[in-house]
């Protein structure tokens, strides 16, 4: 079951360029529109407050005034003329807090929200016909000769609703802000991560050997299509040279395979022939017989080559199937069991459950019989105990999405830094350049791992070495490509 796209790719969303870009915009952005909301809060509301501390103030000042220069009865006749409710707000009380004059009816006055400038802010019902109405006013007090202390104020419930609808309209707006700078670098990372995946598809298809695929283009003249576009044109030009390069190998591999085959055919034609003296020598028959072998070795380095650059150029096509690596590697150890035991070892199989991969069964076997007879002619037992020298190891095991076999011999090993050098074409170690080989084998094994989507590696077995194989296990090659089809369907190709 194909698991879905968003929950695969969500993490990797986060940790896009596009994603990261796009929360860097967002921030910015944020940052800006609370500082042009805050502006105008700080504005808006400044400018209300500060009309309506001069008009209390005003108010105040002229009421003093009054006092001054006409009395306590003028004062009152002030005050009573604003007897009705409104906006301004009045209280005159004498010294011993009785009531005089005003639109309140407080004693004593208001003060457990006054500050330094003698400013108060408190409920208070206002009176009239009808429900007594609560009103929050913000008010100044101030104490006049005789022991009197006379409060102006306005009514400021209209000034502290517009302060709560710019507050939550600043906060509206950057949570909004936030919500669609968020959705926007998700949306965009998305799109950014799934062409970035299908180049990626399109890259490690054509590592494996995929020369024909090119690379995704949405014919928008961006910079990933042109991109694309140029890659392209790249790997045109290299199919191009390797196409060359493989006409080439191929028509000297076969002009050179078919005088071999002459050669051989007259030097056995020549073994079987008898001379005037009767039939050949002991020496002669001798030097035909090396004369065939060397003319076999070149043949079967013909054919490695061959089979190396198929696997590399992926020109080879196979039949892919799920097969039990176990079941191969037994059956390709039941081959060599005789020359094993002719040369006084035994090999001996460790398969942990059925190691199913997808891969050609021909290519695999190949691969391990080569592994096998490296350990019979190279893996010579010189440590451990007698019961362990020539003793050969098949093991095999499943490791999460991964499947591992391993060929474990008891010889003199690889050092530690010629073992990716053996993997090369053609190289051979001092202390086997005596023995017969061509430095392939190792080479079509890699070759066969990586065409399988894997790899090989040689590590230490103390005493010996152990060649390991590493395959993706058939079910997770499964939902690659499932996975891969699903998003080649998405961006159309």
């Amino acid at each position: 079951m194909v698991p879905d796209i968003l929950s695969v790719s969500a993490h990797k969303i986060l940790a896009t360029s596009a994603f990261r870009m796009a929360l860097l915009y967002m921030l910015l952005f944020s940052a800006s529109v609370s500082l042009l909301l805050g502006y105008v809060y700080w504005s808006t509301v400044g400018y209300l407050n500060s009309r309506t501390d001069e008009a209390v103030v005003g108010e105040l000042e002229m009421l003093i005034d009054q006092y001054r220069s006409s009395g306590l009865g003028s004062l009152i006749r002030a005050v009573d003329s604003e007897r009705h409710p409104g906006e301004n707000i009045y209280l005159l009380v004498g010294p011993d807090g009785m009531f005089l004059a005003g639109t309140l009816d407080i004693r004593p006055l208001p003060s457990h929200s006054r500050n330094r400038d003698n400013w108060i802010e408190f409920e208070h019902r206002r009176p009239g016909g009808g429900p007594a109405e609560i009103v929050l006013a913000r008010a100044r007090a101030t104490s006049l000769p005789g022991g009197l202390h006379l409060l102006v104020g306005r009514d400021v419930r209209d000034q502290r609703e517009i302060e709560r609808l710019i507050t939550g309209a600043l906060a509206w707006s950057l949570g909004l802000t936030v919500f669609l700078g968020l959705a926007g670098g998700v949306a965009v990372g998305r799109n950014m991560l799934r062409r970035i995946d299908a180049i990626n598809w399109s890259i490690r298809s054509i590592m494996e050997g995929d020369l024909s695929r090119r690379l995704p283009t949405h014919g928008i003249g961006d910079e990933l299509d042109r991109l694309a576009h140029n890659v392209n044109n790249m790997i045109d030009r290299i199919e191009s040279l390797m196409q060359g390069m493989r006409e080439v190998s191929d028509d000297i591999a076969h002009d050179l395979r078919s005088p071999l085959n002459r050669m051989r055919s007259r030097l056995e034609i020549g073994l079987m022939a008898k001379g005037e003296g009767g039939d050949a020598t002991a020496e002669q028959r001798r030097a035909l017989q090396d004369a065939i072998g060397e003319i076999d070795e070149l043949l079967r380095l013909f054919d490695s080559m061959l089979s190396i650059a198929r696997l590399e150029t992926c020109v080879e096509e196979d039949r892919w199937e799920i097969l039990d690596l176990a079941v191969i590697a037994r059956e390709v150890g039941e081959l060599y069991a005789p020359a094993a035991e002719e040369q006084d070892e035994v090999l001996a199989f460790d398969m942990e459950g059925p190691l199913e991969i997808r891969g050609v069964r021909e290519l695999l076997a190949q691969a391990i019989s080569n592994l096998i007879e490296n350990a019979i002619h190279y893996g010579g037992g010189e440590g451990g105990s007698a019961g362990e020298r020539g003793r050969i190891e098949v093991r095999g095991r499943r490791e999460g999405e991964d499947v591992f076999l391993e060929v474990r011999d008891r010889g003199r090993g690889i050092p530690a830094q010629e073992r990716e050098r053996v993997f090369d074409r053609f190289i051979r170690l001092e202390s086997s350049r005596n023995t017969s080989g061509s430095g392939l084998g190792l080479s079509l094994v890699r070759a066969v791992a990586r065409r399988h989507g894997g790899d090989a590696c040689i590590k230490d077995a103390n005493p010996g070495c152990r060649v390991v194989l590493r395959f993706p296990s058939a079910d997770s090659v499964v939902v690659q490509e499932e996975l891969q089809e699903n998003d080649s369907r998405k961006e159309g190709i």
